[in-house]
């Protein structure tokens, strides 16, 4: 018996962060949050389409499909090798920390309204994914755009707050 438990406990901490991807996608990114809560950004490679989710309580909150018209950001900051990913929802914007992939590394959360950080989720445990996914879905901002002082797309910036 405790042949087969061992195999199956490995799996468990793998269940929540591909639990909102579909059979076929791949995991981009995903969050375990405190509270029963986890964030992921799911990857439809066929159809070049990306999907993120804000789980509560096994319950999709918010989700946000991207394609080639309405796309996800991506910066890679090559001075500490963080990647950024984010969108707009109306007034308000979310960005996705993933720091460089090292032990004890964990992802973050930024929620801004109005060009104000209004909080910061930290990860508790987070799946690295595959942050480099090529896709249509996805717009890429050059390294010496992301890390100005001024503000690209009024969606990373640097010092607004």
């Amino acid at each position: 018996m405790k042949k087969f438990v061992f195999p199956l406990l490995l799996l468990l901490p793998f269940y929540s962060y591909s639990s909102t991807c579909q059979e076929n996608d791949v995991l981009v990114f995903s969050c375990d949050l405190p509270k029963n809560k986890s964030a992921a950004i799911c990857a439809n490679q066929t159809t070049q389409t990306l999907n993120y989710s804000f789980v509560n309580n096994e319950k999709i909150e918010l989700s946000k499909d991207f394609d080639s018209n309405h796309q996800l950001i991506r910066w890679l900051d090559k001075g500490n090798y963080t990647t950024y990913l984010g969108f707009k929802g109306g007034e308000y914007f979310y960005r996705f920390i993933l720091p460089q992939e090292t032990f004890g590394a964990y992802a973050s959360i930024e929620i801004h309204r109005k060009a104000h950080l209004i909080a910061t989720l930290d990860c508790t445990e987070n799946s690295f994914g595959e942050k480099n996914i090529v896709s249509k879905a996805i717009q890429e901002i050059p390294d010496e755009l992301g890390d100005s002082e001024t503000c690209y797309l009024g969606l990373f910036c640097q010092g607004e707050n």
